[in-house]
């Protein structure tokens, strides 16, 4: 790779936890991002496959957040996310602490990555081909290696986007909304800003990624989860969820309607296992779903939950829309967050959301209330 002429860029002191056996001897934070409110925090779960969850960078403890939706509320700068790091690491030490720093892209409109797992061997050096393929290519890029040091991150901004109608696969991830680990170990001769590259996407996921076409199988951003019973499948859009509701087809068979009768309001005393697990990690760290969940039959909760902002696009109190933010956060935590090793199934939801505070007296709805709102919020989970 020939280095590219470049302004000097903004050095700062590296996150700490990152490995050493990494390409190049370059720490960068690009001074187009340094400054800006885009940065977070992560801590990587010890697991033979490991999870990066996001955290707040306003804690010192691991306060787990949404990755695929994080609000500006939890976002700060470089220097301020990793001085949260070092501090938690120093409190609580590297196996309970935080373990390093993350990047919003949805933050910084038009930022995107190309993410490359399982390319780079951190002992020898070597690299796959299809990594050998991109660094040539993309020479005048931002690289970086990633925290385990056998991937790369190529960051790069794409005013255009991604093609939605190209099914992302393993070959090659193209992120642009979600939440990127960040270490700042530039590849040798690599560039250290980042590039305006319009089309540059795009064109990358039509030589590596599927032809445009029906796209059965998973979703444009690749954060797909599969799920049983009655889980909508990735390719639906807005109007085809409609039909789908039209036809049925989100009606769970799992999980009769007098069942819900005899969950309704009954709490964490009437859930066990997988259901179990996901409620006590939601309202230990959602202090929002934590209320809705425990406290919901309460008018003062929902009440002071719209107005205080928790619904975006007013503060008129709404019920309904107090229930179905709940079942969202459910639907997050039991199939989005990569928590468990495993996803909730529809009727699973429902259960919880049965059990819940918030649902203790019967709706007036119409009985596929429930699930026809279970479902549409998989679909939306499905493609965020």
């Amino acid at each position: 790779m020939t280095p590219q002429p470049q302004s000097q860029p903004t050095l700062t002191t590296p996150c700490p936890g990152l490995k050493t056996e990494l390409l190049g001897d370059s720490f960068v934070v690009p001074e187009s991002l340094v400054n800006e409110e885009v940065w977070l925090c992560y801590f990587e779960t010890n697991e033979e496959d490991p999870d990066k969850i996001p955290c707040s960078p306003h804690q010192l403890s691991r306060s787990w957040i949404n990755g695929y939706d994080i609000s500006d509320k939890h976002l700060v700068s470089y220097n301020r996310a990793a001085e949260t790091v070092k501090q938690s690491q120093q409190k609580f030490g590297d196996k309970h602490g935080l373990t390093g720093v993350m990047i919003s892209l949805k933050a910084e409109p038009g930022l995107s990555v190309i993410d490359v797992d399982d390319c780079l061997n951190p002992s020898s050096g070597e690299i796959t081909d299809i990594a050998d393929e991109l660094l040539t290519d993309l020479d005048d890029q931002f690289w970086e290696v990633s925290p385990s040091s056998t991937g790369l991150h190529c960051f790069l901004r794409d005013p255009q986007g991604l093609d939605e109608s190209i099914k992302q696969d393993d070959t090659l991830e193209l992120y642009t909304t979600r939440g990127i680990t960040y270490t700042g170990r530039v590849v040798e001769g690599a560039s250290k800003t980042i590039q305006n590259s319009p089309g540059l996407l795009q064109a990358y996921q039509r030589m590596y990624n599927a032809s445009p076409s029906q796209s059965n199988s998973s979703s444009s951003t690749g954060d797909t989860h599969h799920g049983q019973g009655g889980a909508p499948s990735s390719e639906l859009k807005n109007g085809e969820v409609k039909k789908a509701i039209s036809r049925n087809e989100h009606l769970d068979r799992k999980l009769e309607y007098e069942k819900h009768d005899e969950l309704r309001g009954g709490g964490r005393d009437v859930l066990s296992g997988r259901t179990e697990r996901v409620v006590e990690a939601m309202i230990e760290h959602d202090d929002s779903a934590q209320n809705l969940y425990c406290r919901g039959s309460d008018p003062e909760v929902w009440h002071s939950w719209t107005a205080s902002g928790n619904e975006s696009g007013g503060s008129r109190p709404d019920r309904s829309k107090a229930e179905y933010s709940l079942i969202n956060k459910i639907c997050w935590w039991g199939r989005t967050a990569e928590m468990f090793d495993f996803q909730l199934e529809q009727s699973e939801i429902e259960t919880i959301f049965v059990s819940s505070d918030i649902a203790r007296s019967p709706s007036k709805k119409r009985r596929e209330y429930i699930p026809r709102s279970v479902y549409s919020a998989m679909h939306d989970d499905l493609n965020d």
